[in-house]
C-alpha cells in the first residue's frame, strides 16, 4: 500500500501505531479501522494516538467485538487467521477514559452471522448487537 501511495503521490510515512513518529498534537483527526484486533497493548497504542491529537481532535474507532458473534468467529479461527486480540466496545471506553478521551457516540453492523455477509445491513446507533462497530471520542485536554 505505501508503494501504490507514493505512485499516486500521495505523501506517506510508515511507523508503528506504539511508537508514532510525529509530534505531540498534530492531527486534527485520527481513524483506527480494523487495526485493534492485532495490538497486544490497546491502552499503549492508543494513548500514542491521543498523543498526535490536538486539543478537541477526534478519534474514529472501527473493530470487531470480541463479545459478538464475529468476534467469537474470529477468535476461534485466530491460528489461521492471525486475528487474536479484538477488543470490547467496554474495554475500549474504559482506555477512553484513562487517556483523556470523551466518548461521543458508536454505530455498529455485521448483524448476520459469521461467516458470510448475505444481505445489505444498515449501520444502528450504539454496541452490543452488531459484530463490527465505531467509537467516536474527542481530545478532551
Amino acid at each position: 500500500m505505501l508503494k501504490l501511495a507514493k505512485k499516486r503521490n500521495i505523501q506517506v510515512v510508515q511507523g508503528f501505531g506504539e511508537n508514532l513518529p510525529f509530534k505531540n498534537e498534530s492531527f486534527h483527526f485520527i481513524q483506527i479501522v480494523f487495526t485493534m484486533e492485532f495490538i497486544d497493548d490497546s491502552h499503549h497504542f492508543l494513548k500514542e494516538a491521543v498523543r498526535t491529537l490536538k486539543k478537541n481532535g477526534a478519534l474514529i474507532l472501527a473493530f470487531i467485538d470480541r463479545k459478538s458473534r464475529w468476534g467469537q468467529y474470529y477468535q476461534q479461527n485466530s491460528s489461521r487467521r492471525k486475528f487474536s486480540h479484538p477488543p470490547s466496545p467496554g474495554e475500549i471506553l474504559e482506555i477512553f477514559k484513562r487517556i483523556g478521551m470523551e466518548f461521543q457516540e458508536a454505530f455498529q453492523s455485521l448483524f448476520q452471522p459469521p461467516p458470510d455477509i448475505r444481505k445489505k445491513e444498515d449501520p444502528r446507533k450504539g454496541f452490543g448487537q452488531g459484530g463490527f462497530v465505531v467509537l467516536r471520542a474527542i481530545k478532551k485536554s
